[in-house]
Order: structure tokens, then C-alpha cells, then sequence
């Protein structure tokens, strides 16, 4: 039977930390990494500010092959899926959720070594700029909105140990 749904997930972001890789006893190549991404919002006074989201990768098999040009700060795009899984730590269970990759494609010069002026490395983020010449429109969240994505989510509707 073919589910009606499905999840497809497409992510841009720079590497945190040199991947790693191992293998498993049968010799298939494993790669775990961490890709951040960075969110960017209005705040009630109209100031931008910019917040960086942590992403657990994990690919397998042919897919580690790219991974292993990939070093700390490079921009890499994904395509893969969201699993959750569990597992136990004495005798305690634990929940995880990651991408697991179905592609990853290092970007910007990632496979030569070299970082170009379009992707420097950086461990924090850049300072936020805007250009004069062209501002893009934006309507301004109301303030029960602050994403502005028009959900009406806040900071209180997420739990407090979410992280």
C-alpha cells in the first residue's frame, strides 16, 4: 500500500565542525555533521535579529563520498528526510531527530579547499547588513506575530524544555 504523504527536506547551510565519519563492521560508510542555518526576523522595534538553528546530518553509503571534502564552515545543500528514532542509555530512553541525507553537495569552492568572497568561512554570524538601493518589501508582524510568518505562534507556545 503507497501512503498518500510524504516529507521531502532541502536545507542550505554551513557545516559546524569537521564531518565524521566511520564505518560499520561491514564496512559501509557512516558520516554524521551538523549544518546550521540562520533565521532572520523583525523584533517589535524594527530591528533585525537573527538567530542560527543546529541540524543533526547523518548520511550512509555512496552519500558520504562529498561529505568527505566538506570541513568546518563550508556551505553544503541537502536533500534527504527528517527521522526520529530511540534508543536507550542505561536503561534511559532517549529521542533524536536528524536529516538523514539522501544527497549532500558541497558549494563554493568547498571541494578545491578554497573559500571564495561569495562563502567565507565564519564561526559566528555575520553582522546583518541591508542594502539601500533595493529594499524588499515587508509588512511589518503584528506584534502577537513575532516570526511574521502569520501563524500567530509566539514564544510561549513552545515548551520550555524544547531545547
Amino acid at each position: 500500500m503507497r501512503s498518500d504523504t510524504w516529507q521531502h527536506v532541502v536545507m542550505l547551510g554551513r557545516v559546524k565542525r569537521d564531518p565524521e565519519i566511520k564505518a560499520t563492521t561491514s564496512g559501509t560508510a557512516i558520516a554524521n555533521l551538523t549544518l546550521t542555518t540562520d533565521r532572520e526576523w523583525k523584533d517589535r522595534s524594527g530591528e533585525w535579529k537573527t538567530s542560527t538553528d543546529y541540524h543533526r546530518v547523518s548520511a550512509f553509503g555512496a552519500v558520504v563520498d562529498p561529505v568527505r571534502e566538506l570541513k568546518d564552515g563550508d556551505l553544503a545543500l541537502v536533500h534527504g528526510r527528517i527521522e526520529n528514532r530511540s534508543y536507550e542509555v542505561n536503561g534511559e530512553k532517549r529521542y533524536s531527530t536528524e536529516i538523514r541525507a539522501d544527497s549532500i553537495q558541497p558549494l563554493l569552492g568547498a571541494s578545491s579547499g578554497k573559500r571564495t568572497e561569495a562563502a567565507p568561512a565564519r564561526s559566528a554570524p555575520a553582522p546583518q547588513t541591508r542594502a539601500a538601493a533595493a529594499p524588499v518589501p515587508r509588512a511589518t508582524p503584528p506584534a502577537d506575530d513575532p516570526f511574521g510568518d502569520g501563524t500567530g505562534i509566539t514564544d510561549n507556545d513552545l515548551p520550555d524544555n524544547m531545547w
